[in-house]
């Protein structure tokens, strides 16, 4: 009993500056969002983080719909949401990042399985090379969209190619879905191609 009024009386002494952290990721240019499960007694719940440049947000929530991020976030973030590809993140918002370590991670382990895979393998780490190459051009912002246009083309042609083997097809599909999103640091230079942030964030916890 004792325990538990001496965390409450915490908890109620920190909320109004968790409010603050949160009205700050809310103008944030980009806040890296990840969540993961968690048991609470027994019962599944979601640990999510929000990190932008200076805060990190985390809430335990039940839910692991945008629901969430609706609450954190507000109604209408204008800045970049770097992310996994969990759907709930594109009914939210169109102004993603999509992550490129899982994607990597992924390939990596069809090719450790499939031999077949390993072209597709090698010609999704040449996108990436090109991302981070393009990243450190002093390019202007029309000729990084038209670069961001020639990445998604190739990574379409790359996808098409996988769908003729029935083991690539929900991979491939994967891609092909968050296609738009996978591009968004080149036009937007302060957004991290990976989720990297959010994930050392959870990791800890």
């Amino acid at each position: 009993v004792g325990a538990f009024k001496i965390t409450n009386k915490v908890a109620k002494k920190l909320e109004v500056p968790y409010a603050l952290f949160i009205k700050k990721i809310r103008k944030a240019e980009v806040v890296y969002v990840d969540e993961t499960e968690l048991k609470v007694d027994g019962v599944t719940y979601h640990l999510w983080t929000f990190v932008a440049d200076n805060e990190i947000v985390f809430v335990i929530r039940k839910s692991r719909s945008n629901s969430v991020i609706k609450e954190i976030l507000g109604e209408k973030f204008q800045g970049v949401i770097c992310c996994d590809g969990w759907t709930d993140y594109s009914t939210y918002s169109d102004n993603l990042q999509r992550c490129w370590a899982h994607l990597l991670r992924e390939a990596e382990d069809l090719a450790g399985k499939y031999s077949s895979f390993a072209g597709f393998y090698e010609a999704i780490k040449g996108v990436f090379k090109k991302i981070k190459k393009l990243r450190d051009k002093p390019y202007s912002l029309k000729t990084r969209e038209k670069w961001k246009g020639i990445l998604e083309l190739e990574m379409g042609q790359v996808v098409g190619q996988m769908n003729g083997y029935k083991e690539f097809r929900k991979f491939a599909e994967k891609i092909k879905n968050g296609l738009r999103y996978w591009f968004t640091c080149l036009t937007h230079l302060f957004v991290e191609p990976t989720n990297n942030n959010a994930e050392r964030a959870l990791r800890e916890l």
